[in-house]
This record gives C-alpha cells, sequence and structure tokens, in this order.
C-alpha cells in the first residue's frame, strides 16, 4: 500500500511505481472527485473525446427525461 503526505500547500507526490503503471506525465490534469469521502483522482485524456467519454456516467440521464416528457405531453393531447 501507497501512502501519501500533503505538503503545507496542500500538494501530492503521486508514487512513481503508480506514475509509471498509469503513465503519467508531468503537468498532466486529473479530474477530483469525492463519493463517500474518498477522493478520487483520473488522468485526463489531452484528446477532448477520450476526455468525454463516459464523463457522465451515473449522472441522470438527460434524454431519458426528455422522452418522458414528451411521452406525458402525448398522453395530455
Amino acid at each position: 500500500m501507497n501512502v501519501i503526505k500533503s505538503t503545507s500547500r496542500f500538494r501530492l507526490t503521486i508514487p512513481k511505481e503508480v506514475r509509471d503503471r498509469l503513465g503519467i506525465r508531468p503537468g498532466q490534469s486529473f479530474r477530483v472527485t469525492e463519493k463517500d469521502g474518498i477522493l478520487y483522482y483520473t488522468p485526463i485524456s489531452n484528446d477532448p473525446i477520450e476526455y468525454l467519454h463516459n464523463a457522465f456516467v451515473g449522472e441522470p440521464s438527460l434524454s431519458a427525461e426528455l422522452l418522458k416528457d414528451r411521452s406525458r405531453d402525448r398522453e395530455h393531447e
């Protein structure tokens, strides 16, 4: 298990073995999310399509809501 500590400026260093395994490069950006007190750092790709792929997993489906609304509208016509 890798243990890291934040600096006085709240910076974290990712252990080398993790960086190597994930192919993390200097200057790479990460998306930070929190769920139930756990922080998740997800590397962000420079490719905009790859970055947005699965970006909304677990979020409500807006298209499903739109289809429900249209169905209700048709029932009231």
